[in-house]
């Protein structure tokens, strides 16, 4: 039966509504920490440690677990300063404590940490790994993984994923809803940006700018087709994968509002969806209402799948075959003079962080000391 890891956003009605639903578990994470997340820490919703066991007790009330991210790339080998270490080993007793069923982890030393020292939890390996290939998947295994997130990347790669599952001894999950650029070159760094913007330990406190969601913002609204070669699932293609053995899938969007994980969340679990494809995706939108000013028709793309079934790769074809251009000419309209606008307004904020004025705009009008760090930082 194909069931969902859902966002939360500490809402107790979201779980309830959750409950009617094929979710079996929630993940989340408070916005700062010892280890950090896949999550700008100002784009997570403000919740505390007393409110997060209060809803984490809920969850299970509701028969849903709690998996707990702590999925950041990078500690800066701040994991080995005695001081820092003594605070990540609170804080991973202090997840225990809440009754929180899981933890998801990129780090590969945290893994060996937590299996030594709280085996109670789960380790689930984040997408953020990559694991693509029976070598990392075994790899993994090894180290104590009980379930693994494959590589985004691989989503329409099914031949490869028919391996990964046969070879797997552990729980393997699928990321479906990610507009992430297919073979991204933002998206590692992308990733250590954000994970060290969580972490309560680094000196700029939080500052981040998403020089990276602008950039590959820029891509989809230049060249609409780079939005149909990302790798998401639509909710009505979900039974492709469930046919190769794949029922567990892990849909983003903790950074979002409750209206939109409640249409993205039904869509998955009803498996179908009448409208903007873009309305289910993680990834679109710098606000919490998922604003985007392009239609991608989903009915559109039924039998879109077919044509990657015949392929091996996309990684070589992808130059001189032209399918996903095709595509995105019949299924996305953009909205008229909105859509241009927009673009023009993120060609300007990057040209902005690449000659150093939004530095020098900043200083001047935001008195946060976090972006006063960062500007000291950077003129230093």
């Amino acid at each position: 039966m194909i069931s969902f890891s859902a966002p939360t956003i500490w809402s107790n009605d979201l779980l309830d509504y959750y409950a009617s639903l094929p979710v079996h578990e929630v993940f989340g994470s408070l916005p700062f920490g010892p280890v950090g997340s896949g999550r700008a820490m100002f784009t997570l919703p403000k919740v505390d440690k007393r409110r997060a066991e209060e809803h984490i007790a809920y969850a299970r009330t509701r028969g849903i677990a709690f998996n707990y991210i702590l999925n950041a790339p990078c500690l800066g080998n701040m994991e080995f300063d005695a001081i820092t270490h003594r605070k990540l080993i609170d804080y991973l007793s202090w997840i225990e404590s809440t009754g929180a069923e899981s933890v998801t982890v990129t780090i590969p030393y945290l893994i060996r940490i937590i299996k030594e020292q709280f085996p109670r939890l789960r380790v689930k390996i984040s997408v953020i790994a990559g694991v693509n290939n029976v070598q990392a998947l075994r790899a993994f295994e090894r180290l104590g993984a009980d379930e693994i997130n494959i590589d985004y990347m691989s989503n329409r790669d099914f031949g490869s994923l028919a391996v990964l599952r046969d070879t797997a001894s552990v729980d393997l999950t699928l990321l479906a809803n990610d507009l992430c650029l297919y073979h991204c070159p933002y998206r590692q760094y992308h990733y250590n940006l954000v994970g060290h913007s969580t972490q309560e330990n680094h000196f700029l406190d939080g500052a981040y700018f998403d020089f990276c969601m602008i950039s590959c913002t820029i891509d989809k609204y230049s060249r609409p087709e780079e939005i149909i070669r990302a790798r998401w699932i639509r909710p009505e293609d979900l039974s492709r994968y469930g046919a190769l053995g794949f029922t567990r899938f892990k849909l983003s969007g903790r950074n979002m509002s409750s209206e939109w994980l409640r249409r993205m969340v039904g869509a998955y679990a009803t498996r179908s969806y009448n409208g903007n494809l873009a309305d289910l995706l993680s990834g679109t939108s710098f606000d919490a209402r998922g604003t985007v000013h392009y239609y991608i028709d989903n009915k559109a793309l039924d039998g879109f799948l077919d044509h990657f079934s015949d392929l091996q790769s996309c990684s070589t074809s992808c130059v001189s075959c032209g399918y996903c251009k095709q595509v995105a000419d019949r299924v996305i309209t953009f909205t008229p003079g909105k859509s241009k606008l927009f673009l023009n307004s993120c060609r300007m904020l990057l040209e902005g962080l690449s000659n150093g004025t939004v530095f020098e705009q900043l200083r001047q009008i935001i008195p946060d000391p976090a972006n006063k760090v960062l500007h000291r930082k950077i003129k230093s």
